[in-house]
């Protein structure tokens, strides 16, 4: 019984020590805006403990792991201050199969949102056009601009500039439309009718996948209560984007 209160006094003497020394590095570390390898070691225990499951075991994906998130911080400073403070909020999700085979006489609408790992269908009666309104820009998506676009933000992935790789990899009918172009966009339509570009906040949500093919507007209306609701679409009035400033 001795051995047993000594073993279990020394245990948690042991972690509150242990516990004490890793409060003091996280401070430390911190402070010195220095990576703590030990949060590195932890997500990497997390991705090596997924791929074991779903590798080695055959554990399905979902269960292993439902769904990663990621943020990623963006500080843009001017002469030491800051004035762009972005914070971006990922999701990723578990590969797409190679693309299904289109079926014969099958219709889609060009406006419908296609999944990753379906191929696309050509429509036999195309949805109908919505045009630009009051208050909305058109914008004209081409493959040169979204390269540019991506070279513009230094974004190699090649879902937004191949569409080779799109369509057999992927499993995407065109090239992706870029999420941040959307917000752009968005901010400067909510710019063309007078919402603040000074202290303002901007939160945008991606809501559908937009590819090339199916163009892009926009459109902005300020509220009654002081804040700018912006909004993206394709040409057929499919919503990809919401957006407000405040």
């Amino acid at each position: 019984m001795t051995s047993l209160f000594t073993n279990l006094f020394d245990g948690v003497a042991y972690g509150m020590l242990l516990f004490v020394l890793a409060c003091g590095l996280a401070v430390t570390l911190g402070l010195m805006n220095f990576v703590n390898l030990a949060h590195g070691a932890f997500a990497m225990a997390g991705g090596y403990l997924v791929l074991t499951l779903t590798g080695s075991l055959g554990v399905p994906f979902l269960l292993a792991l439902v769904l990663t998130f990621v943020t990623v911080g963006v500080q843009v400073l001017q002469r030491g201050a800051v004035v762009v403070d972005e914070e971006q909020d990922i999701v990723y999700r578990d590969a797409a199969g190679p693309p299904a085979a289109a079926q014969p006489g099958a219709a889609a609408q060009p406006g419908a949102a296609a999944q990753p790992g379906t191929a696309a269908k050509s429509p036999d009666v195309p949805a109908p056009v919505v045009p630009a309104g009051q208050g909305e820009r058109e914008i004209a998506v081409s493959p040169v601009l979204l390269f540019r676009f991506s070279a513009l933000t230094y974004n190699a992935h090649r879902i937004h500039y191949d569409r080779d790789y799109c369509r057999d990899v992927e499993g995407y009918p065109g090239l992706l439309t870029h999420g941040p172009l959307q917000a752009l966009a968005m901010a400067e339509a909510a710019r063309a009718i007078g919402a603040g570009t000074v202290d303002v906040s901007f939160a945008y949500r991606l809501v559908s996948p937009l590819f090339d093919d199916q163009g892009l507007i926009v459109g902005a209306v300020k509220g009654t209560d002081g804040r700018t609701v912006t909004a993206a679409r394709d040409r057929y009035g499919r919503q990809t984007a919401t957006g407000t400033f405040a």
